[in-house]
C-alpha cells in the first residue's frame, strides 16, 4: 500500500529537524562557544585635560567613583564566552572621554556574561559624567559634577555622595538617590520604586507609572507624579510640594510646626491633615484646603481613589 504525500513529507521533516538539532548541539555545547573566559583588561588616561565622560555598556555593571588620584583608571574585569571577543574601548576627542564596553563578535545565541566595569575619577569637578546600560546596574559615588546622568532599562541605578544637576532615567530598574545635592535632580521611571533620601535639591521633579516614589528627608520645591504607585514625602524643611496620583496613596510629612497651606482633590479617596494648628477651610465635593493658621508653602495633593495624609 503507498503511503500518503503528507505522511512522507511530515517523516523527512522530521528527520531534517533531528539532523539540524545535532549539527547545532555539536556546534554550540560541544564546542568552546559557551565556556567562558576570564576578562581583565586595564587603562589609565590623563585626567588634565578631561571635563567630560561618557560610559555605555549593555549588561556589565557600572561603578563609577572618585578617588585620591589624579588619572583617570578604567577597569574591565569577570567572565565572558570565549568566542565573544569583549573589548574594553576608550576614546579621547579633546576634553571629551568616551568609554564603552564591547562584544567584537555577535553570538547567535545569548551567553550569560559577568563583566564589572569600574571608573575611578579624581576628586575634582567635571563639566558632565553620563552613564548608559541596558541591564547592567550602576552605582556612581562622590562625583562632583555640573551634569549627571544616568540611564538604563532594567538596570539598578545608585547615586551616592555626588552633586551637581542630575538626571536618572530606567524602565523596570529600581533608583536609589542618597546624600546628593544640586540646582535640580530629575528621576523617572515605568515600573521601578524611585527613593530619595537626605538630598538637598533647588528643585525636585519625580516621575512614575506603577513604581512607588519614596524621598526621605529632602527639600527643595517638589513635583511627583505616578498613576498606580504610592507617593511618600519626608520633609527636613517646608518648601512647596505638588504631588499627583491617580490611584495610589500620597503622605506628605512636614517638620514639626511648620507653616504650610494645602490645596487637596480627590473623587473617592480621603483626605486628612494631623497638625494640632491646622484650619480647614473648604472640605466639600471633593475639594480640600486649609492653612496652619498663616500664609506659607503650598502644598499641592491630588488623587482619583488613593487616599491622602499630611501633616507631621
Amino acid at each position: 500500500m503507498k503511503r500518503p504525500f503528507w505522511i512522507v513529507g511530515l517523516l523527512l521533516l522530521c528527520a531534517g529537524l533531528i539532523w539540524f538539532g545535532t549539527l547545532t548541539y555539536r556546534a554550540v555545547f560541544a564546542s568552546d562557544v559557551v565556556s567562558s573566559t576570564q576578562v581583565e583588561e586595564n587603562k589609565r588616561v590623563n585626567s588634565a585635560e578631561i571635563d567630560t565622560i561618557r560610559v555605555q555598556a549593555t549588561s556589565t555593571d557600572v561603578q563609577v567613583t572618585a578617588y585620591d588620584g589624579e588619572q583617570i583608571d578604567v577597569e574591565l574585569k569577570g567572565n565572558a564566552a570565549k568566542n565573544g571577543n569583549v573589548e574594553l574601548w576608550t576614546e579621547q576627542k579633546g576634553s571629551v572621554l568616551k568609554v564603552e564596553v564591547r562584544m567584537k563578535r555577535k553570538l547567535f545565541f545569548s551567553f550569560s556574561s559577568s563583566l564589572d566595569l569600574v571608573i575611578k575619577v579624581p576628586e575634582k569637578e567635571f563639566d558632565e559624567i553620563r552613564v548608559q546600560t541596558v541591564s547592567g546596574d550602576q552605582e556612581l559615588s562622590g562625583l562632583q559634577t555640573k551634569e549627571l546622568g544616568t540611564e538604563s532599562v532594567s538596570g539598578d541605578v545608585t547615586v551616592q555622595n555626588s552633586t551637581g544637576k542630575t538626571s536618572v532615567k530606567t524602565v523596570s530598574g529600581e533608583q536609589t538617590l542618597e546624600k546628593i545635592q544640586g540646582d535640580s535632580l530629575t528621576a523617572a521611571s515605568t515600573s521601578g520604586t524611585i527613593q530619595v533620601r537626605e538630598s538637598d535639591y533647588t528643585t525636585l521633579s519625580l516621575k512614575s507609572v506603577s513604581g512607588d516614589l519614596v524621598l526621605e528627608d529632602v527639600s527643595g520645591e517638589t513635583t511627583a507624579k505616578t498613576t498606580s504607585g504610592n507617593l511618600d514625602v519626608e520633609l527636613i524643611k517646608m518648601v512647596p510640594v505638588s504631588a499627583h496620583s491617580v490611584s495610589g496613596d500620597i503622605q506628605v510629612i512636614t517638620p514639626q510646626e511648620a507653616v504650610y497651606e494645602v490645596k487637596g482633590k480627590t473623587v473617592s479617596g480621603s483626605i486628612r491633615t494631623n497638625s494640632k494648628d491646622f484650619q480647614v477651610v473648604d472640605s466639600s465635593k471633593g475639594h480640600y484646603s486649609g492653612n496652619t493658621g498663616k500664609e506659607g508653602p503650598v502644598i499641592d495633593v491630588e488623587t482619583v481613589s488613593g487616599n491622602i495624609e499630611i501633616g507631621d
